[in-house]
């Protein structure tokens, strides 16, 4: 409705103008476009109209609850890769320090029989 206004105005001062710089060959023919910016200014900047130009259709807070929950999925699906991350990067040090615990055994194990 209120791009309706907007557009019927703008129309509105360009045949306006038009007309009036075919009655007259002043420069005054070019004054109607000021409702342009008028127009907009009241409109889009100082929201004159009716409270239910300017209040979310459904559609729109529909379209807004579907974008949160699309964000809310995303932070869980990041939040689960980080989880899954750092178990990995824990399983990794576990299987090292295995490792390296089983290779302490075996080299004091071999350097027990050199002893022996």
């Amino acid at each position: 409705m209120r791009a309706g206004v907007f557009w019927l105005g703008t129309l509105g001062s360009f045949a306006l103008s038009g007309v009036a710089g075919a009655v007259t060959s002043s420069g005054l023919s070019a004054l109607p476009l000021l409702i342009i910016p008028t127009l907009f200014i009241l409109l889009y900047v100082m929201k004159v109209g009716p409270d239910e130009w300017y209040t979310p259709s459904i559609r729109q807070l529909e379209r807004r609850r579907r974008e949160l929950v699309r964000v809310q999925q995303l932070e869980i699906e990041a939040s689960r890769a980080h989880e899954i991350a750092a178990q990995r990067a824990q399983r990794r040090q576990q299987v090292s320090q295995l490792t390296t615990d089983a290779i302490n055994v075996a080299q004091q194990t071999v350097s027990r029989f050199k002893k022996g």
